[in-house]
């Protein structure tokens, strides 16, 4: 059966970028950039029983302009190979899987219960650590400028983000970026035992 292509990735990106947009209309004035509409579904770890849908929401939420460039970037660049090569039902399973354990790992795992967390990391480092396991060679540029191995490049970001999360460091999801990733690792591998012919030929069926 021939793979179909599908442009869920593209769609994830352009959401994105459409509730930021929203986020920047209902805070014209505001100094820091906080507002009813982000308030409303950004999560806040002590909240999150009371306002479950913000595991969700949160993921599609952005905290500047720095923030959502870097993480539509990275879903640009990342998210429609991996799409192509598991089917685009699988990616995004694997999209809203790993965005929601990154959020469950933020709320459990931040240095504040009161922080918002917000953004779609969580998700993005899911897309990329279930890439490294299934093409760990793909070549990378580690700060656009070093070329490496996908799976180096995600390996020096789980150090990272592990010393982030057991330092309690603030202002960066670490524990989000951790959780998402390892549901990533954890959704390749099934993936791997599942089908017997992923590793030759990512020949899925929808």
């Amino acid at each position: 059966m021939a793979r179909q292509y599908t442009f869920y990735s593209y769609y994830l990106v352009a959401a994105c970028v459409a509730v930021f947009l929203l986020q920047l209309a209902f805070a014209p004035a505001s100094p820091t950039g906080k507002d009813w509409f982000t308030g409303l579904f950004a999560l806040t770890p002590n909240l999150v029983i009371a306002q479950p849908w913000t595991l969700v929401t949160a993921m599609f939420l952005h905290g500047d302009w720095t923030h959502i460039f870097f993480n539509m970037f990275a879903l640009y660049m990342f998210g429609p190979y991996l799409e192509y090569k598991i089917g685009g039902k699988r990616f995004l399973l694997l999209y809203f899987t790993a965005g929601i354990i990154g959020n469950i790992g933020y709320a459990l795992l931040s240095p504040s219960a009161f922080i918002p967390g917000l953004g779609a990391s969580g998700a993005i480092y899911g897309i990329m650590a279930a890439l490294a396991m299934l093409e760990p060679n793909l070549e990378v540029y580690l700060f656009f400028i070093t070329p490496l191995p996908l799976w180096i490049v995600m390996f020096f970001w789980a150090l990272v983000n592990l010393w982030g999360t057991l330092s309690l460091a603030g202002g960066i999801g670490y524990s989000a970026h951790l959780a998402g990733g390892l549901a990533g690792v954890v959704y390749a591998y099934w993936l791997k035992k599942k089908n017997a012919k992923l590793l030759d030929s990512y020949g899925l069926d929808y």
